[in-house]
């Protein structure tokens, strides 16, 4: 209920051997995908930041600053900006790399809609 479908972003964390639906990703998708999506670095990161600590940003910033971000913007409601949980962290390559969880009103109500994967929605 709190997450809005098809949720932006999750592409990164599918298995590429399955097709994945027309509409870019499902609840069962999301499910399956979670022990990925929602990996250590990400899980401690959301756990200690507070809802009003959250990166505010704007429609206009958001489609500027993220790769694909404009395909999230008809969700959210008009006149309402974003928020993100960002985490960043050595990969198990050595490589720097990072996620956000994008946090959007739609219909009134903030839901998770989308998920940058290294500074873009796929």
């Amino acid at each position: 209920m709190l997450t809005y479908f098809p949720l932006s972003g999750i592409t990164p964390f599918l298995d590429t051997d399955k097709p994945a639906p027309a509409a870019g990703g499902d609840t069962a998708q999301f499910i399956t995908a979670l022990p990925v999506i929602l990996n250590k670095a990400l899980r401690n990161q959301v756990l200690i930041t507070p809802w009003d600590s959250l990166w505010v940003i704007t429609p206009a910033d958001f489609e500027q600053q993220v790769t694909g971000g404009q395909t999230l913007l008809p969700v959210i409601d008009p006149g309402t900006n974003l928020r993100l949980c960002y985490a960043q962290w050595a990969g198990d390559d050595g490589k720097e790399t990072n996620q956000a969880l994008v946090f959007g009103r739609v219909k009134g109500e903030y839901k998770l809609c989308g998920i940058t994967w290294k500074g873009g929605i796929y």
